[in-house]
């Protein structure tokens, strides 16, 4: 998101006076107090983010705004100067901010290197591509800790730019024979709404099952910049005018859909997909219909939202900066929040004031081809100074007293070394035997052959590629799961061994796998389209025998796995029951036992920091994790009562609490133990973690109730 340009399509030779709607500069503002303050804290504005979607409405009303309204040029004078008012108006604020903020994040973050390549792709106009390509959650708390988060709808914007230009040159836009009251809109128009409308539906239709790709990718975003294109060809094309305060009716009208928008910004985040419709289709509807000298426009025409809106574009870059190098620091509280909104105001103030507004209408060169050049040289200046900071400088500007090696001591196992990391073969496999590694992007993680019966055979027969044979052992510990499951293998491997059994595993991440997704209550599965269901269960019991154990690890709190009401209600207690009675009556009647390990809480940014304690977030950190510190961890210790109840309705299966290795009585679970940290990331225990569970694991060879 960013502030693309004045609504009149500002040039670098300044805004076009007769052309020029202050209104959308207050509108810009309204966005960006909205996103605000939706970062600083959720609960208070839920659906803030949608500030960004009225950026994107606007900034396709401005472009083409701005183009209608511009001389009639060639196609490559046209392209040329497109792009070289773009590359003014977005470049040196840019890197200015990325520059800055990484050399401040590197004296707080031992570790910087995600957010380094964030920037990194976002001098390239692809932090969208960047940060999908991590399976990044946009709403999850360690998003909050990549100081260029910010910068993804940037690259949205940047790739619709890239591509507008040749939708321009397909409607003979820049024929050298059109004036530009005679410039062919109605065949823009139509292009636009085409492309548009197959947006719009891929985005309706995918929103659930590909989250990811249609919150960052280009392609599910066209329609919101698409749907402010074709609302400047409509106000040029029928010379569509202000209704006056005067009319009588009229007043009302854009009242309500201000009153709507504004109510859009409440609407709880489950709501979000028709939510980002309807702030698209308000904000189109109130840049059109707004009345001249009505209470919506003289509240968007007030100096101060005129001046936030024309030092918004900065502003949006710095805020997220300042928030983010705050969380590795003092923290958000009550009290820093007056002192960040400065150092926004202040680092935004001398961004817009120094940088973007001196170089936007600065002539950088007559030739606009020699500009555009100047734009990449600067970009790649940038880059190389986050290059150096993120290589050769790495971990030489931090002032803190940690650092990786620090780091990945408190999270060591003492059970397992990592010299013993091939513990049973538990490498190979980890890599054999997943079903889903290409939801990394790690190329270690190929598949070894379509996943189908025979697939899922093999790594419950212990017949895979280079996996060492233990068939002289006569039962088995099969580990399932998803993610979790990948981060307790050694551990259980270990397991396996002391208590005598084969140890065999099959995993895949985003699904809860061997759970029948018909049978749990209110959730979608994006990421079990890759795996037959009813395959893998066939597939393990039919390997099963008698005396085999199935252990079952599972993020059961996941918001991808059960469906979390509105406001602060919790799922359904029993929404995994009819799965959970369904396997383990399966494997029971194999002669075996399903032991279903527990979930455990989740971090919030305060826990989190817990983990990287330094001298300058002493008050950014939590000692421990409180049962109300998120929806997930108020309902994992509901669900874990219930299941722990519920299982003794299991046929031969047993239900393995982490409670008692995790938790105090007083419902507040362990951050830390002995200097030593349990979680990895802001749900995953760490391998120590795994160490103070490991006696759970050893009740396997208790006999069942």
């Amino acid at each position: 998101m960013k502030n693309s340009k004045a609504a009149s399509g500002s040039d670098t030779s300044g805004k076009n006076k007769s052309t020029y709607r202050p209104e959308i500069d207050g509108l810009r503002a309204l966005a960006l107090i909205a996103v605000i303050i939706n970062h600083f804290e959720k609960s208070v504005l839920p659906s803030g983010f949608l500030g960004v979607d009225i950026f994107f409405a606007i900034s396709g009303f401005a472009i083409s705004s701005s183009l209608i309204h511009r001389p009639r040029q060639s196609f490559r004078h046209g392209v040329l100067d497109f792009y070289a008012r773009r590359i003014k108006r977005l470049v040196p604020a840019l890197v200015f901010c990325i520059v800055v903020t990484s050399a401040l994040a590197c004296l707080f973050d031992p570790s910087p290197g995600i957010s380094l390549q964030t920037g990194l792709a976002a001098l390239l106009g692809a932090s969208n591509l960047y940060l999908f390509s991590q399976s990044t959650d946009y709403f999850a708390p360690s998003t909050e800790l990549n100081i260029f988060t910010q910068t993804w709808s940037l690259g949205v914007e940047e790739q619709f730019y890239f591509l507008f230009p040749l939708l321009l040159w397909a409607a003979a836009f820049w024929s050298s024979r059109s004036s530009v009251a005679q410039r062919p809109g109605r065949r823009l128009y139509l292009i636009i709404f085409a492309l548009s409308l197959l947006s719009l539906t891929a985005f309706l239709s995918l929103y659930a099952n590909q989250k990811a790709a249609v919150y960052f990718l280009m392609p599910f975003r066209f329609w919101e910049l698409g749907f402010g294109c074709m609302l400047a060809l409509i106000v040029n094309r029928y010379r569509v005018q202000h209704p006056n305060h005067s009319d009588h009716g009229r007043p009302r009208l854009d009242l309500l859909i201000f009153a709507a928008l504004i109510a859009s910004f409440f609407a709880p985040e489950q709501w979000a997909r028709q939510a980002t419709v309807a702030a698209v289709v308000l904000t189109c509807l109130l840049i059109l219909l707004i009345t001249k000298g009505g209470f919506v426009y003289q509240l968007l025409t007030h100096p101060l939202s005129l001046w936030i809106g024309l030092i918004s574009y900065s502003l949006y870059l710095w805020h997220w900066s300042i928030l983010s190098l705050s969380n590795w620091t003092i923290g958000v509280h009550a009290w820093s929040v007056p002192f960040q909104i400065v150092a926004m105001i202040g680092m935004a103030s001398i961004s817009y004031y120094f940088i973007e507004k001196p170089l936007r209408f600065a002539d950088w060169h007559s030739s606009r081809l020699i500009t555009i050049l100047f734009g990449v040289l600067i970009s790649i200046t940038g880059a190389l100074i986050v290059a150096l900071l993120g290589r050769p400088l790495e971990g030489k500007l931090f002032l803190g007293d940690g650092g990786k090696d620090t780091d990945k001591a408190r999270l060591a196992s003492s059970l397992i070394p990592d010299k013993s990391i091939r513990l049973d073969d538990v490498e190979t496999k980890l890599k054999q035997c997943n079903v889903t590694p290409f939801l990394l992007g790690n190329k270690s993680y190929k598949l070894r052959a379509p996943v189908d019966s025979a697939f899922i055979k093999d790594c419950l027969k212990g017949v895979a590629r280079n996996i060492k044979q233990d068939k002289d052992l006569p039962n088995k510990i099969v580990l399932v799961g998803d993610s979790f499951a990948e981060k307790l293998a050694p551990h259980v491997a270990l397991t396996a061994r002391k208590l005598g059994y084969q140890f065999r595993m099959i995993y895949g991440y985003g699904c809860p796998y061997l759970l029948r997704s018909d049978l749990i209550k209110g959730a979608s599965f994006p990421e079990c389209r890759y795996l037959d269901e009813q395959m893998l269960e066939q597939a393990l019991l039919q390997s099963l025998q008698p005396g085999d154990h199935v252990l079952l690890r599972l993020h059961l709190v996941s918001k991808s796995y059960v469906h979390y009401p509105t406001g602060s209600s919790q799922p359904d207690i029993d929404a995994y029951d009819a799965a959970l009675k369904n396997i383990a009556e399966k494997v029971s009647q194999r002669g075996a036992r399903l032991a279903v390990i527990g979930p455990n809480p989740v971090l919030s940014k305060q826990e989190m920091m817990a983990l990287k304690p330094e001298w300058f977030n002493s008050l950014n950190r939590a000692n421990a994790i409180p049962a109300n510190n998120a929806q997930e961890t108020i309902y994992f210790h509901k669900l874990d009562d219930h299941l722990q109840a519920e299982s003794k309705q299991w046929s031969g299966g047993v239900y393995l609490s982490l409670k008692p290795y995790i938790c105090k009585q007083d419902l507040h679970c362990l951050l830390e133990k002995e200097a030593r940290f349990l979680y990895s990331d802001d749900h995953h225990l760490s391998p120590y973690g795994h160490d103070l569970i490991f006696p759970a694991l050893q009740n396997l060879s208790k006999p069942s109730r």
